[in-house]
């Protein structure tokens, strides 16, 4: 009986265990329930937040996608015209390298054509030089056919001094002639006008004795000659006179 009260006893103190390990399980149980609560609450307000940030990055994806595909429009425009610009530099460049290659060309022209200059200039400056020298030549012939000249100048001024007073004797052995004819040599003193025409003498308008009659007219009106017998060849008459000479 005591054995039996004892195995009781015993049972009863497990139960008691029992009862208060199932109290200590009940409250665990409550606490995982509070705690599940608690973590569902913040999965919950986490999977919110996670919800509002992925919509606001499907936003942002969308819209980054729709910035891409402009840019990637942008870009593709971009690369059109940098190609067209390379064609353009290339075309530029090939026109360049052949404005070169036709620089170099003309440079190479321009050293020959220099070259052939240099060479006409040295046989220019070796003809200026032949020239200076046949110039200082010519200037020493030209100082010597000046004096020459003022040689022969001076020669003629004599000549025509002569030939004047040759004139003024022959004038005087006119008027000598005259003298043993009837007709009378005027003095170039006594006629004013022209004996024919009747124009006043003056320096550009010359007196004129008329070899037979021995009046003084102006050249038009005594420009006839006739061979008369005081003189050797024809002489000076006045239209009158020559008129009677021709009808003797």
């Amino acid at each position: 009986m005591q054995q039996l009260q004892a195995e009781i006893g015993l049972l009863r103190d497990s139960v008691l265990a029992k009862e208060e390990e199932l109290a200590n399980v009940k409250g665990r149980c409550a606490q995982f329930e509070q705690l599940s609560k608690d973590i569902q609450f913040s999965m919950d307000r986490e999977l919110s937040a996670k919800s509002a940030e992925i919509e606001r990055l499907v936003s942002s994806a969308a819209e980054a996608e729709s910035l891409a595909a402009a840019k990637e429009a942008t870009l593709s425009e971009e690369i059109s015209a940098l190609k067209r610009s390379v064609k353009a530099i290339q075309s530029e460049l090939d026109e360049q390298v052949r404005i070169s290659t036709e620089s170099a060309k003309a440079a190479e022209e321009l050293t020959t054509a220099n070259m052939d200059l240099t060479k006409k200039v040295a046989s220019w400056e070796e003809e200026k030089n032949a020239l200076i020298e046949r110039c200082l030549n010519t200037e020493s012939d030209l100082d010597f056919e000046r004096d020459r000249a003022l040689e022969n100048k001076r020669r003629f001024d004599e000549a025509l001094s002569a030939m004047h007073e040759l004139g003024r004797a022959n004038q005087s052995l006119q008027m000598d002639i005259s003298k043993h004819t009837s007709r009378t040599w005027l003095d170039d003193s006594a006629a004013v006008n022209c004996t024919s025409c009747g124009k006043v003498f003056s320096l550009t308008v010359r007196k004129h004795h008329c070899r037979v009659c021995g009046l003084i007219f102006c050249a038009p009106c005594s420009s006839k000659t006739a061979q008369i017998a005081s003189h050797k060849n024809p002489v000076r008459v006045c239209d009158s006179c020559h008129t009677e000479v021709q009808n003797r």
